[in-house]
């Protein structure tokens, strides 16, 4: 974890304000309890509900239309930003124009698009995974627990909140099962079954369970599988998989938020 590349405040209202350190042509980011605002250059802003956080194009189908998220800018992950589709990528047209921000068409759907830098893409950064990966686990997180977004009206909260993310931002782990032996998958799918993963990738602090609990769910789990022909894991394979995956997997950096 490095220090973030973004500027993280807050601003006189005591809200948490993410905005690129080089500001022009980009939008910045306000948290509110009620809404997420896009402030852009020459005065302008847009006004996100959280109830309309979600992934492109499956919010659609569920919704009027109108959705928002946080995306990479580019496929090579060089850079952030606010994606936009139907309704809101029309009211979004002022801030598009003013950052330099693209439209596009979502696959298969008939609904307008558009995406606005947080971090430009063509700035030469090195990777902005953890950025990118940070801010989208957190406004997933306030979208769907409203007692985590009333604390973003506690200005020592959110004070704490800004120091944490101006400290480092985390990307979302990325192992895949598909690298494992097969006593090490019989661990990892034993994880899933017993629920312990990570919804967004990471913990919240204080969510994962205590060490001897994750393993003597491991184990249970593991004693009741269906026989596949091979023996079971070892213990210390066990142990190894359980660290890796879930007890060693440090939490994303919203403890202020949580505790």
């Amino acid at each position: 974890m490095s220090p973030s590349r973004l500027r993280v405040t807050v601003d006189p209202n005591g809200f948490l304000q993410v905005a690129w350190r080089r500001a022009r042509r980009s939008v910045g980011l306000r948290f509110t309890p009620d809404r997420l605002v896009a402030v852009a250059p020459e005065g302008l802003s847009l006004d996100l509900l959280w109830s309309a956080q979600g992934a492109v194009p499956a919010v659609l189908h569920r919704r009027s239309g109108s959705c928002w998220t946080i995306c990479h800018w580019s496929h090579r992950e060089a850079g952030v930003g606010l994606q936009l589709v139907g309704p809101l990528a029309l009211a979004a047209e002022p801030l598009r124009r003013a950052t330099g921000g693209e439209r596009f068409q979502p696959g298969g759907e008939p609904e307008r698009g558009c995406r606005l830098p947080i971090v430009p893409g063509a700035t030469g950064l090195r990777s902005t995974g953890a950025e990118h990966d940070t801010l989208q686990a957190l406004t997933t997180v306030l979208a769907r627990r409203p007692d985590l977004r009333a604390r973003l009206g506690d200005r020592e909260r959110v004070r704490r909140l800004a120091a944490d993310l101006a400290g480092g931002m985390r990307r979302c782990p990325t192992d895949s099962i598909r690298t494992l032996s097969p006593g090490a998958l019989d661990v990892a799918l034993a994880l899933v079954r017993c629920g312990l993963v990570f919804r967004q990738g990471r913990p919240l602090p204080g969510e994962t369970v205590a060490e001897d609990d994750a393993m003597d769910r491991v184990r249970a789990a593991l004693a009741t599988q269906q026989g596949r022909g091979r023996s079971r894991p070892s213990q210390a394979t066990i142990e190894r998989v359980v660290r890796r995956r879930y007890l060693d997997v440090a939490p994303w950096p919203f403890a202020a938020l949580v505790d």
